[in-house]
């Protein structure tokens, strides 16, 4: 994935929320957005679980096929990117989605049911669907004037890179900083330093 030079692109993984002052509740309360219902709080889950009994593990409910498959440590859908991204922004209802082990499916070779498929590997997968389920916002229980490390580099020959995420990285894994740090360091929007530490968080890079 190159670095997003197209407006749609950085608005599906950035938004456009202006910049707030945290400080007031108000306005506080806009960079916030919760995972209750969403994709993005099962995709951890179905990869844990996978790993742990090493059999195909399926997101169930959707319309179509979503799977983590362990052996490869890929998701794989049997339908398009417009199709993932209108599930990264649903909400689904309570016990709509679950978990199943899909001990049917060959590990290599899963069964296509739709005229379109999706395979990608778990970190790019996890990172693309925080993203776009973020749009440069922030998990609730996030604070951004907690300071935090980068344990891990991501590599962008294989994850989106949004705007200013190199230089996001190389502060961020070099220094003990909030969020809020670094936009003040860098001189950039707070919706693509949240962006990417929402990216980050979801893949538990991020260290206190």
């Amino acid at each position: 994935n190159a670095a997003i030079d197209d407006e749609e692109m950085i608005y599906r993984c950035c938004g456009n929320l202006a910049d707030v002052d945290v400080a007031r509740p108000d306005e506080r309360r806009r960079i916030y957005f919760n995972t209750d219902g969403a994709l993005l709080y099962w995709l951890p889950l179905a990869v844990k679980k996978a790993r742990l009994s090493n059999t195909p593990v399926e997101i169930s409910g959707l319309p179509r096929c979503f799977v983590y498959l362990p052996e490869e440590d890929r998701f794989f859908g049997d339908f398009g990117e417009d199709l993932l991204l209108q599930y990264a922004l649903s909400r689904f209802g309570f016990g709509e989605l679950d978990l199943s082990e899909r001990l049917d499916l060959a590990v290599s070779r899963p069964e296509v049911t739709g005229d379109k498929q999706i395979i990608q590997d778990r970190d790019a997968m996890i990172w693309k669907i925080a993203l776009w389920t973020a749009r440069g916002r922030l998990n609730q229980r996030m604070d951004p004037e907690k300071v935090y490390k980068l344990k891990e580099r991501p590599d962008f020959s294989r994850l989106i890179e949004i705007p200013h995420a190199s230089e996001i990285t190389e502060l961020w894994f070099d220094h003990r900083l909030s969020a809020l740090d670094v936009v003040r360091i860098l001189n950039v929007p707070q919706r693509y330093v949240f962006a990417f530490m929402s990216g980050a968080d979801a893949l538990g890079w991020l260290q206190e």
